[in-house]
């Protein structure tokens, strides 16, 4: 038996398009799922409002702001606050009332003045005391004194009582009235 001597034919045409068949049948069907999933991505809103962008709506919010901003800005009066700032001093005196040694008993007190009169009318204080000895006199032990009154009027006056050495001292007094704060100070000399 010769192989090479027969002749064999073969018709691949009903095999050849059935390949053909299924190769286009799944290319069809993984175009279709694709662009399937193409759509679905689509729908869900990546950026934005709805998958709108919103560089837009943010530039138009700008645009009407600034037109809105400059109207109002052009045609409302504008009108000057302006407060007078309160003058207020405080007379601190002081007088010893005993001696005991070295020691002297004080009596401070402080009278803030507002615009030149005494206590201001009706008016209420806070009173921050803040007694320091000079070097010499903070040599020989004595502390500084710090003190503080609420709520001081005319009929509820300062009154701060303390024992002091002789010596030099700085008086401190700081004055609060209406959420501002004013400070006097004083050199004073106990003997």
């Amino acid at each position: 038996m010769d192989l090479f001597s027969k002749t064999y034919s073969i018709n691949f045409s009903p095999l050849l398009l059935i390949i053909i068949l299924v190769i286009v049948s799944s290319f069809a069907i993984f175009l279709y799922i694709y662009l399937k999933k193409l759509s679905n991505k689509r729908k869900v809103a990546k950026t934005g409002f709805l998958g709108k962008p919103l560089y837009q709506l943010s530039l138009i919010v700008v645009v009407l702001s600034i037109a809105v901003g400059s109207y109002f800005l052009s045609t409302s009066d504008i009108e000057l606050v302006s407060e007078a700032k309160q003058d207020v001093k405080t007379d601190i005196e002081y007088q010893i009332v005993s001696k005991d040694g070295k020691y002297r008993t004080i009596q401070f007190e402080a009278v803030p003045i507002v615009d030149g009169e005494k206590w201001g009318g009706a008016d209420v204080f806070d009173i921050f005391w803040n007694i320091r000895p000079d070097d010499e006199t903070q040599s020989r032990g004595q502390e500084g004194v710090d003190h503080f009154e609420t709520a001081r009027t005319a009929s509820n006056p300062s009154v701060f009582v303390t024992k002091l050495t002789q010596g030099q001292y700085k008086v401190r007094v700081i004055v609060v009235l209406d959420e501002q704060s004013y400070e006097s100070s004083e050199q004073i000399t106990i003997d």
